[in-house]
């Protein structure tokens, strides 16, 4: 199964290319704290805090969930967006953790791309 995994901001509009949306805004915004703002969801630090939220955890749950839905129909193929307001912590966070998580387990076929990282 081919999947791919789209972070992004709200702000800028769905991509049009995913089948399947998770929200991320429901988790703390990094960008409220000084010391994270200026960092991305792919650092460290950031990840941490996204990863820690009891929301998380959830979040991950439902695009599981939808993943697991999906190759039980059969698909060849899954496009799934995970946004938050900008694209830049929340939604990054939670893009690399599934992608990390989908290629040990379901498929090595997982392409990550972060579309508002840097706006």
């Amino acid at each position: 199964m081919r999947i791919n995994i789209t972070s992004f901001g709200f702000i800028y509009g769905v991509p049009e290319n995913v089948s399947f949306v998770v929200d991320a805004r429901g988790i703390r915004n990094p960008s409220d704290s000084f010391d994270l703002r200026h960092l991305r969801g792919t650092d460290a630090a950031v990840s941490e805090q996204v990863l820690s939220h009891p929301r998380a955890e959830e979040v991950l749950a439902h695009a599981n969930s939808e993943l697991l839905a999906r190759i039980a129909d059969g698909r060849q193929g899954f496009n799934i967006g995970i946004g938050c307001h900008m694209g830049r912590h929340r939604s990054v966070a939670l893009a690399a953790e599934l992608a990390r998580r989908w290629a040990q387990t379901v498929t090595n076929t997982v392409r990550l791309t972060h579309r508002d990282i840097e706006r």
